[in-house]
C-alpha cells in the first residue's frame, strides 16, 4: 500500500505525506515556519502528478522556501 511505502522512505524535515480520508490517494506538503511571521506551504497531488513526482516537487519546494526564508532573514 502507499502508506507502507511512505513509512519506508527516509524522512525529510518540512515535507510530509497527507491522506485526508480513506480512499484518498494523498498529497505531499512542503511547509516552512518562520517565528513571528507564520508559515508558507504548498501541496502536490499524488492523483495529478503521481507519487514520485509529487514527492520530488515537495522536496524542491521546501528547498525554495528555505532559500527564501534565509534571504528574508538576511535582509
Amino acid at each position: 500500500t502507499i502508506i507502507s511505502t511512505v513509512r519506508a522512505l527516509p524522512t525529510r524535515s518540512g515535507v510530509q505525506f497527507k491522506t485526508p480520508r480513506a480512499g484518498h490517494p494523498g498529497y505531499w506538503v512542503a511547509i516552512t515556519y518562520t517565528a513571528g511571521k507564520g508559515s508558507v506551504s504548498r501541496s502536490f497531488s499524488v492523483r495529478t502528478l503521481g507519487y514520485e513526482v509529487a514527492r520530488d516537487m515537495a522536496i524542491a519546494e521546501r528547498q525554495q522556501q528555505l532559500q527564501a526564508k534565509t534571504s528574508a532573514d538576511e535582509a
